[in-house]
């Protein structure tokens, strides 16, 4: 018999008894008391893993090639529909606003497309619901030109926790909207007069340079004065002493009176073909008489016949 020394215990075997081997087994955390004496306890997912890989790689391998590339296109598909929540906060509003195509503002020095831009701008803030502190980052990637050139020289100004979108925007005019330019533009709202346009063109053109004169229109009732002192005399004077009570309905009421306007005048067109009057006067109606020819007495035959002929032509 032999004596093997292992984890602590002496455990004989057949053989040379004059042998003793004292075998130090390597360190284990525990010893599975079912198993053999000194086999270490593995945990269960140790146990499986090889399994549970080949019975992976054996189903993969069993499957139709072309089901195969279906599944793996599905699920490329789905990881391109998740990956963009997963990304960045500031990454991900950029892909939202790149996805309304804004315009790209290049420092032209005209109101209309600076005013112009920044409201696309906000209009898309709004959309994409992109937080007040992402509007700068993300509305400086629609810049170029001399407006791309003036960023660079003023950014780090902007890069503080106090700067916001109307500061920016505040800046942004003050270099492209010099003053004789916001001068120009206010006469022009206050001189704004209806005359030929329609009534909705007038308003449009009354929105649209009311921007550049905002003191003059800071409440409604400033903006119904200013309005209705544009409109054409013949509405003003069918809106006298009518009770109105916000700028919509100056406009509705405004509108209207135009319309009404447009279908008199189309009836009176109507019916002025219908009776023989040529701007309110009568005209008289001349039967078709031949025209009386001069007593003409003739001296001569050749006379006679002269008169004669003239008389059947006629």
């Amino acid at each position: 018999m032999c004596a093997y020394r292992m984890a602590g215990q002496e455990v004989n075997t057949p053989g040379n008894n004059l042998l003793t081997h004292n075998v130090e087994s390597p360190p284990v955390q525990s010893v599975n008391q079912n198993s053999p004496v000194g086999t270490p306890r593995r945990s269960q997912e140790a146990v499986n893993a090889p399994r549970d890989s080949a019975n992976i790689k054996n189903l993969v391998d069993g499957l139709d090639p072309e089901l195969m590339a279906k599944i793996m296109t599905e699920i490329t598909k789905r990881l391109k529909e998740v990956e963009p929540e997963k990304l960045g906060s500031e990454t991900k509003f950029f892909n939202r606003v790149a996805k309304r195509n804004p315009k790209v503002y290049e420092g032209k020095e005209d109101p209309m497309i600076l005013e112009e831009w920044i409201r696309q701008m906000e209009k898309i803030f709004d959309v994409v619901e992109a937080p007040d502190n992402k509007h700068i980052n993300i509305g400086t990637f629609y810049i170029s030109g001399t407006a791309d050139m003036w960023w660079g020289t003023v950014r780090i100004i902007f890069q503080g926790p106090g700067a916001t979108w109307a500061s920016f925007t505040e800046a942004l005019r003050a270099k492209f909207y010099p003053m004789h330019m916001q001068k120009q533009k206010q006469r022009e709202f206050l001189t704004l007069r209806q005359e030929n346009m329609s009534v909705m063109k007038y308003a449009n053109k009354f929105t649209e340079l009311s921007r550049f004169a905002l003191e003059y229109v800071a409440t409604d009732r400033m903006r119904m004065l200013r309005f209705e002192e544009g409109l054409a005399f013949y509405i003003r004077n069918q809106l006298a002493g009518q009770p109105v009570q916000t700028s919509q309905e100056l406009y509705d009421r405004a509108a209207e009176i135009e319309r009404v306007k447009k279908e008199l005048r189309i009836v009176g067109q109507a019916n002025s073909k219908k009776r023989p009057y040529d701007q309110g006067t009568l005209v008289e109606r001349i039967p078709n008489k031949k025209p009386a020819l001069p007593n003409l007495k003739p001296h001569n035959s050749m006379a006679k016949s002269i008169v004669q002929n003239v008389a059947n032509q006629s």
